[in-house]
C-alpha cells in the first residue's frame, strides 16, 4: 500500500525551515559569534595596515590593487583570511605582518569550531542556558591537552619542516625576506590553520609529506575538539533528576534537547492527560508467564482467590 503523499509531508516537519519555536537559539548565537568575528577583521586589517601598508604601496604588486588604498587590501586579505580563503594577490611582505597574519588565522580557525560547537550544544538534551562563554569556558576545560597536543605538533613540524625545506636561501616566489626557522613557522601554522597565500612553494617530497601531515592535522583536531564537546559527565543525583523531570512532564520535549520534537505534540499532550484521567482498575491486569498478577502491580497487592472444590473437580 502506497503512503498517501499529503499525510507524508504532514508527519514530517518543513525540510526548508525546520527549526520550530525554541530550536532556533543556535541561530542567534551564531550571528552574535559572527558579528564579533567580522569585527575582528577590522582590527586585523588595520594593525597589518600599519605594519606592511607602505612596503606594500612602494612594492612592484602596487598596480594589481583594486580598492583606493592599501587599507582596503589589507581589508579584503583579512576579510578572505577570517573565511580560510586566500588568493595571495596580497601577501604579508614584513616579519610583524607574518605575525599578524598568524592570530588572524588562528582567530578564523577558531572561530569556524565555535560556530558548529554552539550548533552542537544547543541540540544537547539536558542543556539549560547555552552561551558563547560557555561554550568557550567548556572547551578550554574538555579540550586542553589536545591543544596543547596539536601545537607541539604544530611546532616540531615546522621546525623539521624548516631544516628539510628551508634552507636560508632566498626563494623564487618570496623575495622579500630569507627562508628560515621563521619561515617554517609562519607556513606550517598557515598551513595548520586552514590558509595559505603561495608566496611559499614546497619543492622537496619531504616537505610536501609535512606539509600533508600538517593539513591532516588541522582537520582531525576540529573533529577531535566537536567529540569532546559532545561528552558529558553527570552524577547520579542529576540523571535522576533528569528522568523525574522526564516522568512529570512527558510533554516537555525540551528535557530531550532543542532538536527533539514531537509532529503532533498538541495530541499527544490530549491522549496523555486523558489516560491519566482514566481508573487504573479499568486496564487490563498485569500477569507474568506463570498468572500471577506482576511485582509492583495494584493486583500483586490483592489477596488470591480461594476456588471450590467443585471448580477444581471440573479441571
Amino acid at each position: 500500500n502506497s503512503f498517501p503523499l499529503r499525510s507524508h509531508f504532514a508527519m514530517k516537519p518543513s525540510l526548508l525551515l525546520p527549526f520550530r519555536k525554541g530550536n532556533r537559539t543556535w541561530l542567534m548565537l551564531v550571528a552574535q559569534a559572527y558579528m564579533a568575528h567580522l569585527f575582528m577583521c577590522f582590527i586585523w586589517a588595520s594593525l597589518f595596515y600599519a605594519v606592511d601598508g607602505k612596503q606594500w604601496e612602494d612594492s612592484q604588486e602596487a598596480h594589481m590593487s583594486v580598492g583606493s588604498s592599501a587599507y582596503d587590501e589589507a581589508l579584503w586579505m583579512m576579510f578572505c583570511v577570517a573565511h580560510q580563503l586566500t588568493f595571495g594577490e596580497f601577501v604579508p611582505q614584513t616579519k610583524a605582518g607574518r605575525a599578524i597574519v598568524c592570530l588572524a588565522c588562528f582567530e578564523a580557525y577558531w572561530f569556524q569550531v565555535l560556530a558548529v560547537a554552539l550548533v552542537l550544544v544547543s541540540q544537547l538534551a539536558g542543556e539549560r542556558r547555552v552561551t558563547i562563554l560557555g561554550v568557550c569556558r567548556r572547551f578550554l576545560k574538555l579540550a586542553w591537552p589536545s591543544f596543547a597536543a596539536f601545537y607541539a605538533l604544530v611546532i616540531l613540524l615546522a621546525v623539521v619542516l624548516s631544516a628539510v625545506e628551508f634552507d636560508g636561501d632566498d626563494g623564487e616566489q618570496d623575495t622579500h625576506l630569507r627562508h628560515g626557522f621563521g619561515t617554517g613557522i609562519y607556513f606550517s601554522w598557515c598551513v595548520a590553520h586552514k590558509v595559505s597565500f603561495g608566496e611559499v612553494i614546497i619543492r622537496t617530497p619531504g616537505g610536501r609529506t609535512l606539509t600533508g601531515v600538517l593539513d591532516i592535522l588541522g582537520m582531525l583536531h576540529i573533529y577531535w575538539c566537536l567529540a569532546m564537546l559532545g561528552i558529558r559527565h553527570v552524577s547520579t543525583g542529576q540523571y535522576r533528576e533528569l528522568l523525574s523531570e522526564l516522568q512529570e512532564h512527558p510533554e516537555n520535549t525540551a528535557l530531550l534537547g532543542a532538536g527533539y520534537s514531537i509532529i503532533d505534540q498538541e495530541e499527544v499532550v490530549i491522549e496523555m492527560q486523558a489516560q491519566m484521567r482514566e481508573d487504573p482498575a479499568q486496564n487490563v491486569e498485569q500477569v507474568d508467564a506463570e498468572g500471577s498478577p506482576k511485582r509492583g502491580s495494584k493486583d500483586s497487592n490483592r489477596p488470591n482467590r480461594v476456588v471450590p472444590e467443585e471448580e477444581l473437580a471440573a479441571t
